[in-house]
């Protein structure tokens, strides 16, 4: 929608009024609310979080059968801290830790 809003026509005029922008701002804005979408990425965001430590675990022992565990527990551990940060990549490292002493 946007490329549309800045486009302009050979007369140097944008193609959407201020009053056609507005309303259609207003529309999305209202879409948004009505879908309550900022409650619904935050519940992603949520479950995320607390999904990523299993699934790296199995993902970690799949790939421990072809490769050495440690290699591959240290490969995601050093991709996740090269996304997030380290301390979170700190964090995901305890969790597997711990998953491995608890078995």
């Amino acid at each position: 929608m946007l490329a549309y809003a800045c486009r302009l026509t050979a007369d140097n005029h944008p193609d959407m009024t201020p009053k056609e922008f507005w309303s259609i701002s207003r529309q999305s804005v209202k879409a948004w609310l009505d879908d309550d979408a900022s409650s619904m990425g935050a519940a992603i965001a949520f479950y995320t979080v607390f999904s990523i430590a299993p699934l790296l675990v199995i993902v970690i022992a799949v790939a421990g059968i072809v490769w050495e565990r440690e290699a591959v527990q240290g490969e995601i551990v050093g991709q996740i801290g090269e996304v997030v940060g380290r301390d979170a990549a700190a964090t995901v490292q305890s969790l597997l830790q711990a998953s491995a002493v608890s078995g």
